[in-house]
């Protein structure tokens, strides 16, 4: 995740793999990250970072010059497979490529099924093949572990974690559904009033400060998957 996050930065700032300050330091990234692919060198609980690689790669893509996007999109491509190749039976991830239970028994999350669509979205939108029932699938199992009435995105679909509060898991679902294109659903609005209305409480001193991290994920986050983020409205 460090690789691909530090990458978003220099694309952030104007240098891509045609030009500027941080052109060699960007050709480093997207070099460990081909080498990291064909010598299968993830590390621990690697399907945070195929997807945030694959959040860089769709970017990256879209900032390269057409003559040299090919390889940019094959390996975005590799990456987008090998994480629609793990996900699990229920449409959710875990930590690891295996649909197998971690050590607390949890065959899949929230946090991690939100961020694989992070990352398929934007490859999608770059013109890479993803499975629709693959998005469909995540998007079930991310609705099934929400309250649907309070908007709230819970940590899992098992019993008592389903819905429980929690601003950064909604903030991080509202992401993956809108990267996703999945803004229409009924979750999406509901959840969107949760968050907003969180927001407001932590500026009040109800609720910690840390609370806006949500806030600051989205908006911080809109630059990297093209301003998508900004079609909503954040009036606080």
């Amino acid at each position: 995740m460090a690789l691909s996050t530090a990458g978003l930065a220099f694309l952030a700032i104007g240098s891509t793999l045609d030009g500027g300050a941080y052109q060699k330091s960007l050709q480093a990234i997207f070099n460990r990250l081909k080498d990291i692919m064909d010598r299968e060198q993830f590390q621990y609980q690697p399907v945070w970072g195929c997807s945030q690689s694959m959040v860089f790669l769709a970017i990256l893509h879209r900032n390269t010059l057409p003559a040299n996007r090919q390889e940019v999109a094959d390996y975005l491509s590799k990456y987008a497979q090998k994480i629609m190749q793990s996900q699990t039976a229920e449409g959710s991830w875990c930590h690891t490529f295996e649909d197998v239970p971690n050590s607390l028994g949890y065959r899949g999350l929230v946090a991690t099924t939100v961020m694989a669509l992070q990352g398929l979205g934007p490859a999608q939108r770059e013109g890479i093949d993803i499975n629709q029932s693959v998005i469909d699938k995540a998007v079930n199992y991310i609705v099934i572990s929400s309250d649907l009435k309070r908007g709230q995105i819970g940590y899992s679909d098992r019993k008592g974690q389903k819905g429980i509060p929690g601003p950064g898991r909604t903030a991080g679902g509202l992401m993956g559904l809108l990267a996703a294109a999945q803004d229409d659903i009924p979750l999406f609005e509901k959840a969107d009033g949760y968050l907003r209305k969180s927001l407001l409480d932590a500026t009040t001193g109800s609720r910690p400060a840390s609370t806006l991290q949500g806030g600051s994920c989205l908006s911080a986050n809109g630059c990297g998957m093209g301003g998508l983020v900004c079609r909503i409205n954040w009036d606080l």
